[in-house]
């Protein structure tokens, strides 16, 4: 990614899907956790999202994902005019959601919150914060983001809508894990 644009806002919010709208996945309690571009053969996951049900048609949506952050590419400088490092920060970006006409699920991502933890304890703060700058402007842009959930076999393809239905090119397969499955799949680093 190599410049801060509603763009690459809309391709974060493409990788990190809302919560399932309870209607469209009646096992959600069993199976609660959403693995985005599941890989059987190497048991890892692009993102885990999950939601936190607040009322039936609310709440807060979160995932997590390993993203490889090049600051360099933002432009991003140390306070000596240096190139920060490059780091995988742990990312956990929480919205709030509510579930409109049934079987569309609306993240406000405009609100939304994130906690990064980078992998390396030596990581700069300033690499962290400089992340924390670029998602916090490109996700102000976003406001609300909706989408549904169509079954797929085994799998469920997680799509965006607007007022005149599905947008093309949105579409994102998820494997829907219990909590033990989410325990041992590993996240892959996503470049940021």
């Amino acid at each position: 990614m190599k410049a801060w644009s509603l763009c690459l806002a809309a391709s974060i919010a493409l990788a990190l899907p809302a919560a399932p709208a309870l209607a469209a996945l009646p096992d959600y309690e069993a199976t609660p956790y959403e693995c985005a571009d599941f890989d059987a053969a190497a048991n890892t996951c692009g993102e885990i999202s999950w939601a936190e049900f607040d009322t039936p048609d609310s709440g807060t949506n979160s995932s997590v994902a390993d993203f490889f952050f090049v600051p360099s590419q933002f432009g991003a400088l140390d306070a000596n005019g240096q190139p920060l490092p490059s780091a995988v920060l742990a990312t956990t970006i929480s919205t709030p959601f509510t579930i409109e006409s049934g079987d569309r699920m609306c993240s406000d991502y405009a609100a939304a919150t994130f906690d990064i933890v980078p992998k390396d304890p030596a990581t700069p703060a300033a690499v962290v914060n400089a992340f924390r700058t670029l998602l916090t402007a490109g996700f102000a842009t976003l406001d609300s983001v909706c989408a549904t959930y169509t079954p797929n076999g085994d799998t469920w393809i997680w799509q965006m809508v607007d007022e005149t239905g599905p947008i093309a090119g949105s579409e994102q397969p998820l494997t829907m894990l219990t909590e033990a499955q989410r325990a041992n799949v590993t996240l892959r680093e996503a470049p940021f």
